[in-house]
């Protein structure tokens, strides 16, 4: 595990003392070590606060933070938030057992995840984890088609992400993961949906489909509010955590850290499940890299840790040095194509990448609408929309 003294000195007392309250959370620290770290060194708190904010763990900070001798300001502020937060859970938890009562009526199969979903399972106290979507996955074989599921959440005071046109169904389908629905309230938006009928890209992700009904077998069922919901299985849930927080989000926020530890402590999957998923679909590496990671920050998940070592430090660097960049689409393909694991899959995935350029995007079919005989012309659509749309960010 790194020494909190090398955090510090590398990444900023900051860093390092939100590091260290993370390990309290998870155990692997004691409250005594964190109170001598923050008497030890000079902290900016309100820098530390945005350091706990701007990796979505406010909830964790303030529960550790209780007990610990902080200014009354900041711990004041933390409180407000936890109750903001907690406030924004139960209404969250309300309106997704209404869309999944909604969703059963017309026999859509779905379950949450990620979310609600995930802080109930485990991190046992809902509270403690911050979200901000509802986000469910849908059994495609039992959901109509696009528009009659637009039509099916409109009246409940939705707006869909996009009015479909011709042309525009087959591509959100074939080319995308989801579709989503956003509920505003006094002008503001209160709840984003996300309908998902596959938990990773299709084009630029893996090499082939992982399929939800795949990801279906052998649910769980978790009680929220009273009502039984059917959820994915610890190892499912796993697996889908690699995907978003590792394979698309680069292992980039504490959250996330917090999110891995959670479920190895809390769920204890079945690992050789897990990675005869990760091994087919060719992302172990991600699988390595999250454990390797987790091990050196919070020193949970050792026994993950595979004979054959990954450096973990260029993760570290982008995860503890405050600097996060936008990466560009260009730079976030590199970084899946370097976690994909062998040649073969780096190939296929590849292949799918340069047919997918002489396919539309929807942003392509927004811009210029061609007739569908001539959607093999959108590669030169492609490249002067997104010249345009570089021209315009740099004027």
């Amino acid at each position: 595990m790194l020494s909190v003294d090398v955090i510090s000195e590398k990444y900023g007392v900051e860093q390092a003392a939100v590091v260290l309250i993370c390990r309290v959370f998870v155990g692997t620290a004691s409250t005594e070590a964190l109170n001598a770290f923050l008497r030890e060194y000079s902290i900016d708190w309100w820098s530390l606060y945005r350091v706990i904010a701007k990796n979505k763990i406010r909830p964790v900070a303030y529960h550790v933070l209780q007990s610990v001798d902080v200014p009354t300001d900041v711990k004041q502020q933390l409180k407000r938030d936890r109750l903001s937060l907690a406030i924004n859970c139960a209404e969250h938890q309300q309106e997704l057992l209404k869309l999944l009562n909604v969703l059963k009526q017309q026999g859509i199969d779905a379950v949450p995840y990620k979310g609600l979903a995930f802080a109930h399972a485990f991190y046992k106290d809902h509270t403690l984890r911050e979200f901000v979507d509802i986000d469910l996955l849908i059994n495609p074989s039992t959901a109509p088609d696009l528009q009659k599921l637009i039509d099916i959440i409109t009246p409940f005071g939705y707006l869909p992400m996009y009015v479909l046109s011709p042309g525009m169904k087959r591509v959100i389908l074939e080319n995308t993961c989801e579709f989503y629905f956003d509920k505003y309230v006094n002008g503001q938006r209160k709840f984003h949906v996300e309908i998902q009928w596959l938990a990773h890209h299709p084009v630029f992700e893996l090499h082939k489909k992982l399929s939800n009904q795949q990801l279906f077998q052998d649910p769980a069922v978790l009680n929220l509010g009273n009502t039984d919901v059917k959820v994915l299985n610890t190892e499912s849930h796993f697996v889908t955590m690699l995907l978003h927080h590792g394979l698309r989000e680069n292992w980039n926020s504490l959250k996330y850290m917090l999110d891995l530890a959670m479920i190895l402590q809390n769920g204890e999957p079945d690992m050789k499940v897990v990675t005869v998923i990760t091994r087919e679909y060719k992302f172990n590496k991600v699988l390595l890299s999250g454990s390797q990671l987790l091990n050196e920050l919070l020193g949970v998940g050792g026994n993950l840790s595979p004979a054959t070592q990954t450096d973990p430090t260029p993760y570290i660097d982008v995860l503890l040095s405050g600097k996060k960049k936008q990466r560009t689409s260009w730079q976030k393909q590199v970084s899946v194509l370097r976690n994909t694991d062998d040649i073969t899959g780096k190939a296929k995935l590849t292949f799918k990448l340069a047919k997918y350029m002489f396919q539309p995007s929807v942003e392509d079919i927004r811009y210029y609408r061609l007739p569908e005989r001539w959607h093999f012309l959108y590669f030169f659509v492609k490249f002067i929309r997104l010249s345009s749309e570089k021209f315009k960010s740099t004027s």
